[in-house]
């Protein structure tokens, strides 16, 4: 369950790669952005800027954009601050700082609840989720290539984490670990719980249908119980 020196190795490697990557698209595109006569779009360049700043890391995809979740918070700090000042009759130096606050606040609420409607979405669909791999592989798929499988075919949120799993185990990173990694990006202690007992039972060489299936049972009880 430990990982492996060669495993932090090519996770630092894929990771520096990724971000390398991103910083190019990123600072292209703003140069892209700013570089241009559109004036609304250099404002755009700048929100996205503080929204990275300002938001948490989203754990899942977001379903409003960042622009977006900024303007909504733009909006909701003028209006707060605007009725500190006349509604309230607070001096502006006050109603300017809790405007100010609320413009960085209110994103991070929204966003806050996006994500937390996720995770528990992926939490009542991840028994489902696993009956899924159970039965690919009851079809005779490799263990590898149904989890690649169900990262196509699964509802969303639980699809994004296996394709997730599926690019780990793309870059050689062992099964244990890869449902490790990703799980320190969700913190879901059942899917760990999973991924511990999928890479256990695969190297034991044992019945993995059968185990499968108790553990969905296992984790089915385990969300009631949790509730």
């Amino acid at each position: 369950g430990l990982i492996t020196t060669e495993t932090v190795y090519r996770l630092h490697l894929y990771r520096l790669k990724k971000r390398r990557d991103a910083a190019f698209a990123t600072y292209k595109n703003l140069y892209r952005k700013v570089s241009g006569v559109a004036p609304f779009e250099r404002i755009g360049a700048l929100w996205d800027v503080a929204g990275a700043f300002i938001l948490k890391p989203a754990i899942w995809p977001r379903t409003r954009s960042v622009r977006s979740l900024m303007l909504t918070g733009l909006i909701a700090g003028i209006l707060l601050g605007l009725a500190f000042y006349f509604m309230l009759s607070l001096p502006w130096f006050v109603a300017v700082p809790v405007g100010f606050a609320a413009c960085g606040l209110f994103p991070r609420i929204i966003d806050g609840e996006a994500q937390q409607r996720e995770t528990a979405r992926f939490i009542e669909i991840f028994p489902d989720t696993v009956d899924m791999l159970v039965r690919m592989l009851r079809a005779g798929l490799p263990l590898y290539a149904a989890v690649a499988r169900v990262g196509k075919e699964a509802s969303a949120p639980a699809n994004k984490v296996f394709i997730e799993v599926a690019e780990w185990l793309d870059v050689g990173v062992s099964l244990g670990d890869a449902f490790l990694l990703v799980n320190e990006r969700i913190q879901q202690p059942d899917f760990e719980f999973f991924g511990v007992s999928l890479s256990v039972q695969n190297m034991s060489g044992g019945n993995l249908t059968d185990t499968l299936g108790s553990l969905s049972v296992i984790i089915r009880a385990s969300i009631v119980t949790g509730k």
